[in-house]
């Protein structure tokens, strides 16, 4: 009813406000409807917001955008070690890839990962991998060493083993080098001086690729070889294979080498056998210069023989 102004005793009231919050016929704060009858008695038709709002608020009972806002400024490892085991419908939240991706792509804009994602990606892990390691090299978590002294030019391929307490390092000097990382000492300036413990000229070019499985170390050059060393046998060489082009990524298995070079071939050894050229895949690229791509094809390639009975049963076109 249109003006109508009235003083309502206490028992017509609505019980979550006062006088001031009203407007009109209307309650502010829960929307209650105040209204005269035909007999000129007055009823108040109370919502069921006012029974609600009776309840105390809790973390589960908000809306999913707030709760995935709140949990934007939570740790990653957090929200899936432990917020997820709280109640299921965290856990159902947690384990949305969906907004792991728009987590990623809101912290790190830049393309994330650089290829296509493989299937079953897990973008929980991937996205705390990625704030730890940012939160790692931002806010000076990390001890800085400079090892100097083991090359005198341009280093481009870098291998850890051993939970990272055995560092190679190989370089367009020609030289693979082994730094022993388990001995630095920030207040002992000598560990640092001391800390390559092996040099070897291993190749007649630049030394761009390097690679492991358990104690076999595998590097590859751009004088088109590819190297296998005994770590346990103070860096022994074992085998030594010959490609026709420059080698830019190597993949390692106890039985299986993929080598990836520069003329877009990717090459499989057996290294058991010793010089066993089991087949060559060529891909449609002008050369396999980019190192991801190259470590792709070769990841692919391995996925795919070791499901198949015979390397002539392998067909491949332009890998996408």
């Amino acid at each position: 009813m249109e003006g109508l102004d009235l003083k309502l005793p206490n028992l017509y009231k609505c019980r979550n406000t006062s006088d001031e919050s009203r407007e009109g016929n209307t309650c502010l704060h829960c929307s209650c409807f105040i209204s005269k009858t035909a007999d000129g008695s007055i009823e108040v038709s109370k919502k069921d917001c006012c029974d609600h709002q009776q309840k105390p608020l809790s973390l589960d009972t908000l809306p999913t955008e707030i709760l995935q806002k709140v949990f934007s400024y939570l740790e990653a490892k957090f929200l899936y070690c432990t917020l997820s085991l709280v109640c299921r419908f965290f856990n159902h939240l947690v384990n949305d890839d969906t907004w792991w991706k728009i987590r990623i792509a809101r912290c790190f804009p830049k393309k994330y990962p650089p290829l296509s994602a493989p299937d079953g990606f897990d973008w929980k892990m991937a996205c705390a991998t990625r704030e730890d390691q940012h939160r790692l090299w931002t806010q000076g978590l990390m001890q800085c060493f400079n090892l100097t002294g083991g090359h005198y030019s341009s280093i481009d391929a870098i291998h850890l083993i051993n939970n990272a307490a055995i560092c190679f390092s190989g370089s367009r000097d020609r030289y693979l080098n082994v730094w022993n990382l388990a001995n630095l000492n920030a207040a002992n300036p000598d560990s640092v001086r001391e800390a390559c413990v092996k040099s070897i000229q291993a190749h007649k070019g630049w030394i761009w690729s390097i690679s492991s499985c358990n104690s076999t170390i595998c590097t590859g050059s751009w004088d088109t070889t590819v190297k296998l060393w005994d770590a346990g046998k103070d860096m022994t060489e074992t085998l030594s294979l010959k490609g026709k082009s420059a080698v830019l990524c190597t993949v390692l298995l106890p039985d299986i080498l993929t080598v990836g070079s520069f003329d877009s071939s990717v090459a499989i050894y057996d290294p058991r056998t010793g010089n066993c050229l089991l087949h060559v895949f060529i891909f449609q690229y002008t050369h396999l210069t980019d190192n991801a791509v190259c470590t792709r094809c070769c990841s692919i390639l391995l996925r795919i023989c070791m499901k198949t009975t015979s390397f002539q049963e392998v067909t491949l076109g332009t890998l996408s």
